[in-house]
């Protein structure tokens, strides 16, 4: 018999720590997430009126970098994705020498 309340026990304890665990990942996702939605549901709406402003003269030397300068960055991201992918780590390639 205590065996089988021990197994109950670490079966509830066990279920205790899945839905500890799935809060954890819910309130990471919803803090990783909601400001990327924010900023995807407001950002273009944002560029449109900083476009408006462009031809009223004021931030036009702001407003035409924009679409470049967000292209720029999503091409270094992915390159170093890419990179990383295929390589390996570089921190990991500055340390053979150490390693070895």
């Amino acid at each position: 018999y205590l065996a089988s309340a021990s197994s109950s026990t670490e079966s509830a304890s066990a279920a205790g720590e899945v839905w500890k665990g799935a809060a954890w990942m819910l309130s990471y996702t919803l803090g990783y997430s909601t400001p990327l939605l924010f900023i995807g549901a407001t950002g273009g709406q944002a560029l449109v009126n900083l476009q408006k402003q462009t031809r009223d003269g004021s931030f036009s030397s702001i407003g035409q970098w924009i679409t470049p300068l967000t292209g720029g960055v999503l091409i270094v991201f992915g390159m170093n994705g890419f990179l990383v992918a295929l390589l390996g780590d570089p921190s990991l390639a500055g340390l053979a020498p150490i390693i070895d």
